[in-house]
């Protein structure tokens, strides 16, 4: 439930958050979302063990909360191989009462900021389906461009359909 008593603070996840976490991504699945991979809500262990993956490859969990309560959650990793260390991709979700409000806007800024402190990185890329004009916008307004089209890439409402592949290059 949303408060407007206290702000929206942007941090870092650390393994204390799991359960907030865990509590986020139920409401989250429950959601009748087009936009994002359904799957079963992790459990609090299965977040712990995100998190220290995350932490163990040199990725960053962003949290928007507000009070107690997980609003937003930004996962930012580099590439895996050598070949595409420099590389960095993102995704990112944030509850439907906080949509619309400059949270999202937030995390993204916060996660180009981060990937922009890296030596090596000169590449962050999002995947978005075509139908979430909302999220195309957000991220054209700070400098992301649609590179290419994944033809039948994602099935998130019962057949196979685009992916824009969307990236920021400096």
């Amino acid at each position: 439930m949303k408060r407007k008593s206290s702000p929206v603070v942007i941090s870092i996840a650390n393994l204390d958050d799991a359960n907030a976490m865990t509590t986020y991504m139920a409401a989250l699945s429950a959601e009748p979302l087009d936009t994002v991979t359904r799957r079963a809500p992790p459990t609090e262990d299965e977040e712990r063990a995100f998190i220290s993956a995350a932490t163990a490859a040199g990725a960053t969990i962003f949290l928007a909360s507000q009070g107690d309560a997980v609003v937003g959650l930004l996962d930012l990793w580099p590439g895996k191989a050598p070949h595409d260390r420099h590389v960095w991709h993102f995704g990112m979700s944030v509850a439907s009462a906080y949509r619309r409000q400059g949270i999202g806007r937030r995390l993204v800024v916060d996660a180009v900021d981060r990937c922009r402190s890296e030596p090596a990185a000169c590449r962050l890329e999002i995947e978005v389906v075509p139908w979430n004009a909302p999220a195309i916008a957000l991220y054209q307004g700070l400098g992301f461009v649609v590179e290419a089209t994944k033809a039948k890439a994602i099935n998130l409402r019962g057949k196979p359909e685009d992916l824009l592949l969307m990236a920021m290059v400096w």
